[in-house]
């Protein structure tokens, strides 16, 4: 029997069942954990979280807060997305299911989120300070560049998973014409 025909041997299928679980309970957690510690953020300690603002700027309130909070909280609802797409491809595995067509969009979908989550993480700084900057008032204007190495390597990750994707389905194309040729 070839390989390709094989069921996954049993700890796979366990150790995938496993991680989809871990998956899903970190897209539920970390949706809600960025929630509330932005929420929980007391005004003054905006200015540190956010690269130290000028001194003197009165701390975000109302709508401005409102949407510093929507901004702060978009890479973690993105990345929650992430890991939904990830559950999908990991339960395709726990039932056997290695190379289809589900798993490859599922991963696909995995690294897409990723990036996206990833790239809004890059910028999401210094868009917090621009957006409290503007609330601010006239020539009040600030930027700030702050680049994180954990973003660039979720970047990097995700570029790799939607790469493997293409890989499994460019495999998955060869091997149905090979078993055209028996």
């Amino acid at each position: 029997m070839p390989v390709s025909d094989a069921a996954p041997p049993d700890d796979l299928r366990s150790f995938s069942h496993q991680l989809a679980w871990g998956a899903v309970a970190l897209a539920i957690l970390i949706p809600l954990a960025s929630l509330y510690s932005v929420w929980s953020l007391p005004a003054s300690d905006w200015a540190r979280q956010l690269g130290a603002p000028p001194r003197g700027w009165s701390p975000p309130v109302g709508g401005t807060r409102g949407l510093l909070m929507l901004l702060a909280s978009l890479p973690g609802v993105l990345w929650s997305l992430a890991l939904f797409a990830l559950t999908r491809a990991l339960r395709a595995f726990a039932k056997g299911d290695l190379f289809g067509p589900s798993v490859n969009r599922a991963l696909r979908g995995f690294a897409l989120w990723a990036l996206a989550s990833a790239a809004l993480g890059l910028v999401s700084p210094t868009l917090l300070v621009l957006v409290w900057s503007l609330a601010q008032g006239p020539g009040e204007t600030t930027w700030i560049i702050h680049i994180n190495p954990g973003h660039l390597s979720t970047i990097l990750l995700a570029s790799v998973m939607w790469l493997f994707s293409k890989i499994i389905e460019r495999a998955r194309l060869l091997a149905d014409e090979n078993s055209s040729f028996v």
